[in-house]
């Protein structure tokens, strides 16, 4: 599931336009597939209604930018 940015769900939720890293806040991996709302699909999927906190997976990502807090990404060792 990806998770857009308050930026882009205060436009619309329905983005018909190219996703950049800065519209994507978070992805998080579920086990199952969520709860949609309504049977719309847009350019870049559904939109979700509602997510079982039990059904996600430990990993979620996030774009960041700039330089990292830890010293060892980037380096080799």
């Amino acid at each position: 599931m990806v998770v857009l940015s308050v930026h882009v769900i205060s436009e619309n939720p329905n983005v018909y336009r190219a996703l950049h890293s800065d519209d994507i806040f978070a992805m998080v991996f579920l086990l199952h597939p969520p709860v949609f709302k309504g049977d719309t699909v847009g350019k870049h999927g559904r939109v979700v209604g509602l997510v079982d906190p039990l059904d996600m997976l430990p990993f979620m990502y996030e774009f960041r930018k700039g330089e990292s807090d830890d010293p060892k990404v980037g380096r080799a060792i």
